[in-house]
Protein backbone atom coordinates (compact mmCIF):
# COMPACT_ATOMS: atom_id res chain seq x y z
CA UNK A 1 0.00 0.00 0.00
CA UNK A 2 1.62 2.99 -0.95
CA UNK A 3 1.65 6.45 1.31
CA UNK A 4 -0.75 8.24 -0.72
CA UNK A 5 -3.33 5.34 0.03
CA UNK A 6 -2.44 5.03 3.82
CA UNK A 7 -3.19 9.21 3.70
CA UNK A 8 -7.13 8.74 3.22
CA UNK A 9 -7.48 7.06 6.26
CA UNK A 10 -9.16 8.78 8.90
CA UNK A 11 -6.47 9.28 11.85
CA UNK A 12 -8.08 10.33 14.75
CA UNK A 13 -6.14 12.52 16.95
CA UNK A 14 -6.62 11.82 20.55
CA UNK A 15 -7.22 15.89 22.06
CA UNK A 16 -6.04 14.78 26.09
CA UNK A 17 -7.43 18.15 27.23
CA UNK A 18 -10.85 16.94 26.35
CA UNK A 19 -11.68 14.04 29.54
CA UNK A 20 -13.86 12.19 27.43
CA UNK A 21 -11.35 11.28 25.01
CA UNK A 22 -8.30 10.97 27.38
CA UNK A 23 -9.91 8.95 29.88
CA UNK A 24 -11.04 6.78 26.60
CA UNK A 25 -7.59 6.25 25.36
CA UNK A 26 -6.58 5.48 28.84
CA UNK A 27 -9.31 2.73 28.84
CA UNK A 28 -8.43 1.43 25.71
CA UNK A 29 -4.36 1.50 26.83
CA UNK A 30 -5.51 -0.89 29.60
CA UNK A 31 -7.64 -3.28 27.53
CA UNK A 32 -4.84 -3.61 25.11
CA UNK A 33 -2.62 -4.54 28.21
CA UNK A 34 -4.83 -6.80 29.36
CA UNK A 35 -5.51 -8.35 25.63
CA UNK A 36 -1.39 -8.69 25.46
CA UNK A 37 -1.57 -10.80 28.58
CA UNK A 38 -4.14 -12.87 27.80
CA UNK A 39 -2.61 -14.02 24.70
CA UNK A 40 0.47 -14.80 26.72
CA UNK A 41 -1.32 -17.13 29.14
CA UNK A 42 -3.37 -18.70 26.03
CA UNK A 43 0.14 -20.08 24.54
CA UNK A 44 0.75 -22.63 28.17
CA UNK A 45 -3.14 -23.17 28.92
CA UNK A 46 -5.05 -26.43 28.69
CA UNK A 47 -8.85 -28.02 28.43
CA UNK A 48 -11.37 -25.46 30.47
CA UNK A 49 -8.50 -22.71 31.07
CA UNK A 50 -7.75 -22.51 27.65
CA UNK A 51 -11.71 -22.33 27.19
CA UNK A 52 -12.12 -19.46 29.81
CA UNK A 53 -9.01 -17.43 28.81
CA UNK A 54 -10.38 -17.50 24.34
CA UNK A 55 -13.70 -15.87 25.85
CA UNK A 56 -11.88 -13.14 28.25
CA UNK A 57 -9.82 -12.54 24.50
CA UNK A 58 -13.38 -12.66 22.39
CA UNK A 59 -14.84 -9.94 25.26
CA UNK A 60 -12.06 -7.85 25.43
CA UNK A 61 -11.95 -7.74 22.03
CA UNK A 62 -15.31 -6.79 21.25
CA UNK A 63 -14.76 -3.79 24.07
CA UNK A 64 -11.60 -2.54 22.07
CA UNK A 65 -13.64 -2.45 18.93
CA UNK A 66 -16.89 -0.73 20.78
CA UNK A 67 -14.21 2.24 21.83
CA UNK A 68 -12.32 2.78 19.53
CA UNK A 69 -15.88 2.95 17.51
CA UNK A 70 -16.45 5.52 20.15
CA UNK A 71 -13.40 7.29 19.82
CA UNK A 72 -14.08 7.88 15.96
CA UNK A 73 -18.02 8.87 16.33
CA UNK A 74 -18.91 5.62 14.21
CA UNK A 75 -22.80 4.70 14.89
CA UNK A 76 -24.03 1.22 15.63
CA UNK A 77 -25.62 0.84 12.54
CA UNK A 78 -21.94 1.39 11.06
CA UNK A 79 -20.46 -0.45 13.46
CA UNK A 80 -22.80 -3.31 12.13
CA UNK A 81 -21.48 -2.67 9.27
CA UNK A 82 -17.88 -2.67 9.61
CA UNK A 83 -18.39 -6.28 11.77
CA UNK A 84 -20.25 -7.82 8.68
CA UNK A 85 -23.39 -7.89 10.50
CA UNK A 86 -25.25 -6.04 7.43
Amino acid sequence: MKRGHIAKFPIHSINFSKIFEKRLHDELVALVDIMLDLNKKIQAAKGNERERIQRQIEKTDREIDDMVYKLHGITNKESKIIEGEI
